[in-house]
C-alpha cells in the first residue's frame, strides 16, 4: 500500500489486540491507512509482473514459507521458481490479464 511490503503484518488471535495493532500500523504507515485481510491457511504465492504495451505480464511465481511467532510473521524459506503446476501458472496469467493498468 505504501511500499512497506508486509512490514508489521500481524495475526489477530483475540478481541483485545486489534486496537493495539491498528495504532502500531498507523504509526508506521506513510499513507495514513492500514489493511485488514483474512488469514487463509495454505500456500502463499507472489506473482512478479511487469507492464508492456499497457498489458500486465507474468514475470515469475515464487512463494515464501512464514512462521507465526508472537503474532508476527517471519519468512524462513523462499522458493523461486515456486513449485506450481502449469495449470496454476496459466490461471495466474489469466488473472493478471484482467488487471487494468493505469496510464497516469
Amino acid at each position: 500500500m505504501d511500499a512497506c511490503s508486509s512490514k508489521d503484518v500481524r495475526k489477530v488471535r483475540n478481541r483485545e489486540k486489534p486496537k493495539t495493532y491498528f495504532r502500531e500500523g498507523f504509526g508506521i504507515s506513510r499513507s495514513g491507512g492500514v489493511i485488514i485481510e483474512e488469514f487463509c491457511v495454505g500456500d502463499k504465492f507472489s506473482l512478479g509482473r511487469y507492464v508492456e504495451d499497457c498489458e500486465a505480464k507474468l514475470l515469475r511465481v515464487s512463494n515464501r514459507e512464514k512462521l507465526c511467532v508472537d503474532d508476527r510473521f517471519i519468512i524462513f524459506h523462499g522458493r523461486f521458481p515456486a513449485n506450481v503446476s502449469p495449470a496454476l501458472t496459466e490461471r495466474s496469467t489469466t488473472l493478471l490479464s484482467r488487471l487494468q493498468v493505469p496510464l497516469d
